[in-house]
């Protein structure tokens, strides 16, 4: 859970995670956790600027029925991935937009992304609209705890977790470049596998993970 969403957006947003849990092969009846939460938010370092934020999901149902296809498995893998939520200013080519549209969804490299705007480096991600909105932060290492994703970082770096196989190599790799992304099945397989298992052990460090 990230520390900006409110208690009350947070249950909402749960409860209609759960109730999803019945219909995730049914498009007639299944409704977008992410339509039922919108909430304001004042940048603490300029009173004036107020965003209204929207959540997103780390990744969208039609993404895990294309690489899983086992009932009990989608829905474990649907709440679990559904725990963590992301909230971005409402509006016109807004980050949630964005980050599907260059990284179909991928939260590495989202992060990383993320990342280069913080190092005054060029972001896709980042547009001048949202620039108060992250600069409220303070940096990226307060960004990452405040969204609570610590769990992409080794070593500063944000890991890639579309080519690190744990039962192989034990030391992710890290993100050196947006232009390592990749769209292939394999790994699209990875990076949701290793976004669950760190998810679903996200009471564990990286490096205890890597060990088990």
């Amino acid at each position: 859970m990230n520390n900006i969403l409110n208690d009350e957006n947070y249950n909402i947003y749960i409860k209609a995670v759960e109730n999803n849990l019945k219909y995730l092969f049914d498009d007639t009846k299944y409704i977008d956790p992410d339509l039922f939460v919108s909430q304001e938010y004042k940048c603490p370092k300029n009173s004036k600027k107020t965003y209204i934020l929207a959540s997103d999901g780390i990744c969208g149902i039609k993404y895990l029925r294309k690489y899983i296809s086992d009932d009990n498995n989608i829905k474990d893998y649907y709440r679990t991935l559904r725990q963590l939520i992301l909230v971005w200013p409402r509006h016109k080519e807004s980050v949630n937009q964005r980050r599907w549209r260059k990284y179909r969804d991928r939260l590495d490299f989202t992060i990383y992304d993320i990342k280069q705007y913080y190092s005054d480096q060029k972001s896709y991600i980042v547009t001048e609209s949202d620039k108060d909105y992250f600069n409220s932060f303070g940096g990226f290492n307060e960004f990452i705890e405040c969204y609570g994703l610590d769990f992409l970082i080794k070593d500063n770096a944000v890991i890639n977790l579309g080519n690190w196989n744990p039962s192989l190599n034990p030391v992710p790799s890290p993100i050196r470049s947006c232009e390592e992304y990749s769209y292939s099945k394999a790994e699209n397989e990875l990076y949701l596998d290793n976004l669950y298992g760190l998810l679903k052990n996200s009471t564990m460090s990286l490096s205890e993970m890597c060990q088990s």
